[in-house]
This record gives C-alpha cells, structure tokens and sequence, in this order.
C-alpha cells in the first residue's frame, strides 16, 4: 500500500470513530428529551417522591449523566429544577430517584437485587433488551434506525405512577411476558 492509501484509510477510520462518539451524545441527548417529556406527563403517588425539592433523573451510567446535565439544564417540572445524577450503586438507601435509566444488564441486575421490598415507585427506564418483561416500565428500541419505545402501563400504573394516555399511543405497549 502507498503513503496516500493509508493515510486515506486512517482518515476514515478515525472519522468513523469521532461520528460514533457524536451518535452516542446526540443518542443520549434524544434519551434525556423524551425522558423528560414522560416526567411532564406522569404523576406519581409516592409522598417521598412528591416532596423532594428537585425532579430527580438517576443513572449509573456517567457518559449519559454527562450529556443529560447539558440537555436538562434549566428545565422544570411541576415548578421543580431537574436535578440528573450519577449514581455508583442504587441501593434502597441512597437519595430518592423519580426515574432511573438503566443502559446495561448488570446495572439493572443490580438494582433489582437491593430493592425487593423497597417501596419507592420510580418510574424505571432502560435501554436493555427484554426489559419490559425484566420488570421495567419503559425501554428504548431501535426500528428502522430510529430510537422509539415501548412501554408497560400496567407496570406503571401497579406502581403508584400515572402516564398520560398521549404518552401511551406514542410508545409500543408492551405487557410483561410472566413466563
């Protein structure tokens, strides 16, 4: 190969790399827009959650956290600051969440292990396969290069949190397969 060949080669190769890194934040930033817009059209029930003095969006993911920060910034809900955290370990004691996103298995894993009996109703999103019938209430899917989701009302509702019906039609319903 040339000098010109390999170099082109590098080029494109390393281009390629800086595009996955923009898709990822562009990713992350779509993730955090609709996440916010299913906070603005739900209610939840739990008296620990309605009390918080901010509008809390956790995750253990901290390249998601990063992005969420810059995308949220200024945001309210119910006349609450939108406050995005990373959290290491979710564990029932830690400060109260009103979603938690969830991007791997073993993070979702995790979480489940610690909070069996917890009764905080955060509203659980993730972008995990399978995580509807997980236990999950709303996930993020890929159809035709686009990031759409389905979600689990019943799931929602069975934990004390109200979706409004426009967020229903907008997402694929998906019950949880007991199996």
């Amino acid at each position: 190969m040339t000098y010109r060949v390999v170099l082109i080669i590098l080029f494109t190769v390393c281009a390629s790399f800086h595009t996955n890194a923009q898709t990822s934040q562009r990713e992350y930033a779509l993730k955090a827009g609709l996440m916010y817009y299913f906070a603005l059209y739900s209610q939840n029930s739990d008296s620990v959650l309605t009390d918080i003095s901010h509008y809390v969006i956790c995750s253990s993911s901290q390249p998601f956290v990063e992005v969420a920060e810059k995308t949220l910034a200024h945001k309210k809900i119910r006349q609450r600051d939108v406050k995005v955290q990373y959290i290491q370990s979710l564990l029932p004691d830690s400060e109260p969440c009103h979603i938690i996103f969830f991007d791997n298995q073993q993070s979702y894993s995790q979480y489940q292990a610690s909070h069996n009996n917890n009764p905080r109703n955060a509203m659980l999103i993730g972008d995990i396969p399978h995580f509807i019938d997980l236990g999950g209430h709303i996930n993020f899917i890929r159809i035709g290069g686009k990031i759409r989701f389905e979600i689990a009302p019943e799931q929602l509702q069975a934990k004390g949190i109200k979706v409004s019906s426009k967020v229903i039609r907008l997402g694929k319903v998906k019950m949880r397969n007991n199996s």
